[in-house]
């Protein structure tokens, strides 16, 4: 294709969509001519009333009676019939047809001026209102030639009656010019001010544009947010809330996307509010963790007075407390295993040789019983040393968790036929093996807080009753979809003033425990956003609950 033939395509592409956006005017532009069709209609009736009462001497239609009462008549016909027509369209008015209208009113009006004896009657006043119209509804060039179309018709008129006239009057071609010089001058006016209007309206509706799209931004980009946001009233009403705070709140509603509007969720909550209060008095302290039920997730909640508009709003920063205590694990077991990692080898290496010595003494035949004794004390605490310090580097050294779906059920049978095989003496009863549910969790770590779990369990059953009995049991929260499961001892329970201690490390009741196991469990439960709590028993013994998380939610 050859540059020419290109640019003359271009070219006819420019005029047609030109004349395609020409074609049809706005909304804003059909409303102005609507308005402009009611001002045609009254001044026509109005111009067809001063003639009903013509005489010889009048300045309207005092030249020709007949013509000026048939003109205004049939105008005023006109103008009711085009404004019926066009307050009925429901489309968008075409430009060709407003033009069509403006000089139709400007014949008309011409055709009156010349049955009035042209100029002096004062008709001639009333184009500068259609010619204003019209450079309003239509700018450039057309909308100038109908100025020039008013000025030819007052001119032409003046000379027209002076040369049909017998009458030795002198025309007034000066004030005809100066009406033609006052209908350019009031076009052009109205159209650069209409050009002024438009491009500050446009302008706004640009810069109104561009806030509504930041605010769909902001609001998508809070809506994506792992922090729950809610900002309250003066009344404590919920005013909005974003997913993150629906989920953690557990508020029910039927919309899933964008704000959610305070009608739409008004139930108060309890702990919540007591934060809020809290808070207003001493806005200085950080306010304690709370659950919204006793098995939903620990909540760290923020404060923040937004205080705009003379108004007592406050905004409320709602946040999974497993997710800050996950990335504080991780940063507590890089610390701990390069701290582990540094000393494990000086340890490891004298307290073998302990062991060892103790051994070799044990093998000696001129030890006295009350020696043999002290060397059993000997190994055993070094066993016990070994184990505190392997249990440290399998918690600091552990891999990162990497949690996938897992199907309870089958799962537990698994493990606890495996269990079984390596304690022939246990007895572990999952109590409710039909129950399908799924979770999400590393495996590798799942299995090691089971195991922690069973082992614990075992030891305080059999300590009781004898027996090496353990009860599992599957089950979820209904109100929130959350996966638990129960493990169930046989022991004589936890004392009320151990409870608060007993997930600290190297906290037991057992002297020959390391009071690691509970501690790793719980820190490989938070680990993997879920919750090892230790729950009231409707028997006796100690009851462990493990709730996982929501089998759909990806951990960060």
């Amino acid at each position: 294709m050859s540059p020419k033939h290109s640019q003359r395509k271009a070219d006819t592409e420019t005029v047609v969509r030109f004349s395609f956006q020409a074609a049809m005017l706005d909304a804003r532009t059909s409303t102005l001519f609507r308005v402009y069709s009611f001002y045609r209609i009254v001044s026509a009736i109005s111009l067809l009333l001063l003639g009903l009462g013509i005489q010889d001497d009048a300045l309207v239609g005092g030249l020709y009676p007949t013509l000026y009462l048939y003109g205004s008549a049939i105008y005023v016909a006109i103008t009711l019939v085009s404004g019926s027509l066009f307050f009925s369209a429901a489309e968008t008015i075409r430009w060709t047809r407003i033009y069509a209208v403006i000089l139709i009113d400007i014949v008309a009006i011409s055709l009156l001026l010349h049955a009035s004896d042209g100029v002096a009657s004062g008709l001639g006043i009333l184009l500068i209102v259609n010619l204003a119209a019209g450079n309003i509804l239509i700018t450039g060039q057309m909308g100038l030639l109908l100025p020039a179309v008013a000025s030819i018709s007052v001119l032409g008129n003046e000379a027209y009656l002076s040369l049909a006239s017998d009458s030795t009057s002198q025309r007034l071609y000066f004030q005809a010019g100066l009406l033609g010089v006052i209908y350019f001058a009031v076009s052009w006016s109205m159209q650069y001010l209409t050009h002024r209007i438009r491009s500050s309206t446009e302008l706004a509706d640009q810069r109104a544009q561009d806030l509504t799209e930041l605010q769909q931004l902001n609001e998508l980009i809070i809506q994506r947010m792992l922090t729950g946001i809610m900002v309250l009233t003066g009344n404590d009403e919920v005013r909005m809330m974003n997913r993150s705070a629906r989920n953690l709140i557990h508020a029910v509603t039927s919309d899933d996307a964008g704000l959610t509007p305070e009608h739409m969720y008004s139930a108060p909550i309890p702990e919540l509010s007591k934060r809020l209060e809290h808070w207003r008095s001493q806005p200085n302290q950080r306010p304690e963790l709370f659950k919204v039920d006793g098995s939903g997730p620990e909540i760290q909640v923020n404060f923040a007075a937004l205080g705009h508009r003379n108004t007592d709003e406050t905004l409320v920063f709602l946040e999974d407390h497993s997710q800050i205590a996950q990335r504080a694990q991780h940063l507590k077991l890089a610390s701990l295993g390069n701290l582990t990692a540094s000393i494990a080898h000086e340890i490891r290496n004298p307290l073998g040789a302990i062991s060892h010595a103790a051994q070799l003494l044990l093998e000696s035949p001129d030890l006295s019983d009350a020696d043999r004794r002290l060397v059993d004390i000997a190994q055993n605490h070094s066993l016990r040393a070994n184990a505190i310090i392997e249990n440290i580097l399998q918690l600091s050294l552990g891999k990162p968790s990497v949690p996938e779906q897992i199907e309870l059920s089958s799962w537990l049978q698994n493990f606890i036929a495996t269990y079984s095989e390596n304690h022939p003496q246990t007895k572990v009863r999952l109590l409710n093996k039909g129950q399908q549910r799924k979770a999400r969790f590393d495996q590798g770590q799942l299995m090691q807080v089971f195991t922690n779990l069973f082992d614990n369990g075992i030891r305080h059953s059999k300590q009781n009753t004898g027996n090496s009995t353990l009860d599992v049991m599957i089950g979820d929260n209904s109100d929130q979809d959350l996966p638990f499961v129960l493990v169930q001892d046989q022991g004589h329970g936890v004392d009320p003033d151990q409870r608060e201690k007993l997930f600290e490390p190297f906290y037991t009741t057992d002297r020959s425990g390391t009071g690691l196991g509970l501690y790793i469990s719980r820190e490989l439960a938070q680990a993997n956003q879920a919750q090892l709590d230790l729950v009231e028993s409707e028997s006796y013994g100690a009851c462990f609950k493990v709730t996982f998380s929501h089998p759909q939610r990806l951990t960060q």
